[in-house]
C-alpha cells in the first residue's frame, strides 16, 4: 500500500473504531474529503478485512508497534556488517502478542521472511495455528498457518513495502508498512 502520507495506520483504525479523540476524528475527516489516495486506501483495506474477520470484527484488529530489542544493539560493529543481508524487527499487539520478523534477502531482490508469533498471557499459550498473511497494494499475496511454536516463512518476496496480517485466538494483528 502507498504511504505517501504521514497519517499511521493505527490512526486510521481508531478512527474507524471511533475510538479516537474527537479533534483528531475532526481533522481526519476532513484529511480523507481533501482526497488522500494512500490514507482512503488504507481505510478501504482496513474495512475489508474487519468484514473478512466477521461483521462487527473491526473491534478485533490491532495495530502493532515496533519495539527496540536490545539484543540487536548489542551486536559489535564489527559483525553488523556481516550480517547487512538480515533485518530483524521486534513488534508488539496489545500487550500481550509479540511477531519476531526475521527478513533475509536470499538473491537479489528476492527476500525471505521468518518469524515467530509468540503469546505472553500467563496461560502458556503459543502462536500455534495462527494464520499469517502478507499483503500489498490491498491484495493478499501470501498465507501461511505457524507451527506449533509460533514460527512462519514467506519465501521469494520481491522487495517493498508489505503489511502483514495475524489471526490469534479472538484478534487480528496487522504489522503495518513492513519494508523488505
Amino acid at each position: 500500500m502507498a504511504t505517501n502520507c504521514s497519517v499511521q495506520m493505527n490512526e486510521l483504525l481508531r478512527f474507524l473504531q471511533r475510538s479516537s479523540h474527537r479533534t483528531l476524528m475532526e481533522w481526519l475527516e476532513a484529511h480523507l474529503a481533501d482526497g488522500c489516495e494512500s490514507c482512503h486506501s488504507r481505510v478501504a483495506w482496513l474495512i475489508k478485512l474487519g468484514e473478512d474477520l466477521a461483521p462487527d470484527a473491526l473491534g478485533q484488529v490491532n495495530v502493532a508497534r515496533s519495539i527496540p530489542d536490545p539484543r540487536l544493539r548489542s551486536v559489535p560493529m564489527a559483525l553488523r556488517g556481516s550480517l547487512a543481508d538480515v533485518r530483524q524487527e521486534l513488534f508488539e499487539a496489545r500487550s500481550d502478542i509479540r511477531i519476531d520478523v526475521q527478513i533475509e534477502e536470499t538473491d537479489p531482490d528476492s527476500f525471505t521472511l521468518e518469524g515467530q508469533v509468540m503469546i505472553f498471557d500467563g496461560e502458556g499459550k503459543s502462536g500455534k495455528g495462527a494464520v499469517v498473511s502478507l499483503y500489498q497494494g490491498g491484495e493478499r499475496l501470501a498465507k501461511t498457518t505457524a507451527t506449533v511454536i509460533g514460527e512462519f516463512t514467506f519465501t521469494g518476496a520481491d522487495s517493498g513495502t508489505y503489511d502483514m496480517t495475524i489471526l490469534v485466538d479472538d484478534a487480528c494483528v496487522v504489522v503495518p508498512d513492513l519494508e523488505v
